[in-house]
């Protein structure tokens, strides 16, 4: 099956954080962050779409990606910046020996990961990686109770944008399930292109993202050793700070480490 992973400068454009969502990470990263700022990560990176309003302001960023063509494409993007990027997978990160200030994982890429035992091993990655103090700030869906919703609901469109290699793209993203029994929701992705070459004119895929009940997501926190500073709604408008409630829906959570000792 096409996927739009597959395509980095398609994927780049369409997805590229706007300005508004990049004010609010950045404010995030204010509110929360003990001490200074200089030091960023993100363990699914893409094409270094949400590392480069980072670089643009000093500092120093480090992608992993399991796909080596999103690898090679962040490095065409970070050209000119300090950065580390390496395939790898984020249950097992090797991002170097100094730790980072701030963790950035903010396309539900945790829910790719197979079961909640993964997410345990990712979340513990990261940690290890990250200064006393520091963040992972990370979205991810809140779902409790039982059985299967069918309903379809429009997650985000993107209407026809150019491509800085030629031509034009579109994209829409669709949660077609959610499966509260079995921890599971499906993705459909619609991509529309013109004259984008080496690109077909229409991508239809579907994926599955893992889900979590409040409780197993409390559990899974404490467990990893970070503390959970704060939850933030991402369904409502200026996503407001909200409690970490059963089917909260879809949040990001800023997730603080609070040790002296990082190993």
């Amino acid at each position: 099956m096409e996927s739009l992973y597959n395509y980095p400068a398609v994927y780049e454009a369409l997805l590229a954080p706007d300005e508004e969502d990049k004010r609010e990470v950045m404010r995030w990263c204010a509110d929360h962050l003990d001490g200074p700022l200089k030091r960023v990560m993100d363990p699914a990176c893409g094409p270094g779409t949400w590392l480069l309003p980072f670089a643009r302001k000093g500092c120093f960023v480090a992608g992993n990606d399991l796909s080596q063509g999103m690898v090679d494409r962040a490095k065409r993007v970070l050209d000119g910046y300090p950065h580390l990027l390496v395939q790898g997978d984020m249950r097992a990160l090797c991002m170097g020996d100094e730790h980072y200030d701030v963790t950035l994982n903010l396309d539900a890429s945790i829910g790719h990961l197979p079961d909640h035992d993964a997410v345990l091993q990712h979340l513990q990655s990261v940690r290890t990686h990250t200064r006393p103090g520091g963040l992972y700030i990370v979205g991810l869906m809140v779902l409790d109770g039982e059985g299967l919703d069918t309903q379809k609901e429009s997650l985000f469109v993107c209407s026809m944008t150019a491509i800085p290699t030629g031509g034009y793209a579109s994209v829409a993203y669709a949660s077609r399930w959610r499966d509260k029994t079995n921890k599971r929701e499906q993705i459909e992705v619609l991509v529309s292109t013109e004259g984008v070459e080496g690109c077909p004119e229409t991508i239809h895929e579907y994926y599955e993202l893992l889900t979590f009940p409040s409780e197993d997501l409390r559990a899974l926190v404490v467990a990893s050793g970070w503390e959970l500073e704060a939850v933030y709604s991402m369904e409502a408008p200026r996503h407001p700070k909200i409690e970490l409630a059963p089917s909260c829906g879809d949040v990001t959570l800023i997730l603080k480490n609070p040790d002296e000792a990082v190993g």
